[in-house]
C-alpha cells in the first residue's frame, strides 16, 4: 500500500489468478479498480512515488513485464515503457528516484539489463550499460540491490570479462550537479 495524495494505492486479487491495481479515496470513500489490463503490480520491485505518481513494475498481455505508473485515476494508470517490443519482458528489477527522474534497471531490445532513466516529460534514456554490444547482457541488478547515493547509482553487473562486480554510475548529469575530486 502507498499513500498518493488523498488515495491509498494497493494491489488486490479479486478474480482470476493475478492481483490488479486499486485505489481507495479518503475524500469520497470509494474503492476503484484502476486497471484490468495491468496485473501483478510491484511483483519484482518496491514502488516509488515521484511527481504525483507511483511507479512500479507490472505485467500486461500487450507489453509483457514493463514499468508502469499511476496517478490514482483510471486514465492516469498506464504502461510507461515498452523497452522490449511487444510482449517480450523488460523485467524491471530496481526502481529509485533521483531528483525529478526515475532510474531503473531493465532490459531492452538488443541491450541486456542496463540502467535507464525516465524524466518528468516522459523521456526514457539509456544511462549505463556495463556490457555493451548487440546481444551482450550484463545481467545488471540480478544480485543485490541498487543503491542510490548523493552522487552515484551502485549495482552489481557483468562486463563479459570480470564476472559479477560492483558498478557505479555518477548521476549528477541528471541533477545538474558537479563532481569534483
Amino acid at each position: 500500500m502507498h499513500l498518493l495524495s488523498s488515495k491509498i494505492i494497493f494491489d488486490a486479487q479479486t478474480t482470476g489468478v493475478n492481483p490488479t491495481l486499486w485505489s481507495y479515496d479518503f475524500h469520497n470513500g470509494m474503492t476503484t479498480s484502476l486497471s484490468t489490463e495491468i496485473v501483478i503490480p510491484g511483483e519484482r520491485t518496491e514502488a516509488v512515488i515521484n511527481g504525483g505518481k507511483i511507479f512500479f513494475d507490472c505485467v500486461t498481455t500487450a507489453f509483457g513485464s514493463e514499468l508502469c505508473s499511476s496517478d490514482g485515476t483510471i486514465d492516469g494508470t498506464v504502461v510507461v515503457t515498452d523497452l522490449r517490443s511487444g510482449v517480450a519482458d523488460s523485467d524491471v528489477r530496481h526502481i529509485s528516484i533521483i531528483g525529478d527522474h526515475i532510474v531503473f534497471i531493465a532490459s531492452a531490445d538488443d541491450i541486456g539489463f542496463a540502467l535507464w532513466s525516465l524524466d518528468s516529460s516522459g523521456t526514457i534514456q539509456l544511462q549505463y550499460d556495463p556490457y555493451q554490444g548487440s546481444g551482450n547482457n550484463s545481467d545488471s541488478g540480478q544480485y543485490g540491490n541498487m543503491i542510490v547515493t548523493d552522487t552515484q547509482v551502485i549495482f552489481v553487473a557483468l562486463d563479459g570479462q570480470n564476472g559479477n562486480e560492483l558498478y557505479a554510475w555518477t548521476h549528477l548529469q541528471l541533477t545538474d550537479g558537479w563532481l569534483i575530486w
